[in-house]
């Protein structure tokens, strides 16, 4: 990636992890990348360009880390404690996957982030298998929504430790990862029930 375009992209998450869509500012970016706005627009075309090109950015960044932690990691809970460690390594990032990402249930992911998803899980071997030994090869779209929902939970539960709502310990780690892994699993069990799976 061009340096230019990942200064502006790294200045778009902060921004985007900071505010909320209506007040989203090309202004703002372009004083914190020091690249004026009109090189900004120039570059990206749109304000929806800059801010779709800014998630797929943190969504290879944040894949990479899940790569990296599911092979060392033996447990669910030690994968995810590391990716909140991680997230509260990159506090703005889990605001812009918060505000602007397809985590939340009101958000809608196109056809092509779903298909993107699933070449980067033929691409790299990934099963969410790797994540619980329960949550075993499932066929799309049911591991992308399983994906989705552990990414929602992940983020919104970093989210109450970046804010301060809760504070961090060992014990709510461990009691939020039970119930992650207990809810993956129902949901993986409806939809076996259900004949998804």
């Amino acid at each position: 990636m061009n340096p230019i375009d990942e200064q502006v992209i790294l200045a778009t998450l902060d921004e985007g992890g900071k505010t909320f869509v209506g007040n989203f500012s090309t202004i703002h970016i372009a004083q914190k990348s020091g690249v004026s706005e009109f090189v900004i627009l120039d570059r990206f075309e749109s304000r929806e360009n800059l801010l779709e090109q800014s998630m797929v950015y943190l969504e290879k960044k944040f894949q990479t880390e899940i790569l990296e932690v599911c092979r060392r990691a033996r447990t669910f809970e030690e994968t995810f404690s590391s990716l909140v460690d991680y997230l509260l390594d990159h506090p703005t990032w889990n605001g812009f996957f918060l505000n602007y990402g397809y985590l939340t249930p009101q958000c809608n992911p196109n056809k092509d982030q779903e298909a993107a998803f699933n070449e980067w899980l033929m691409d790299e071997g990934f099963e969410l298998a790797k994540l619980s030994s329960r949550l075993k090869s499932l066929p799309s779209p049911s591991v992308f929504d399983l994906y989705r929902y552990f990414l929602r939970e992940l983020v919104s539960f970093s989210q109450t430790l970046i804010s301060a709502e809760n504070v961090d310990s060992p014990a709510l780690r461990s009691r939020e990862s039970a119930f992650l892994f207990q809810g993956l699993s129902g949901q993986l069990q409806g939809d076996l029930g259900k004949g998804k799976a």
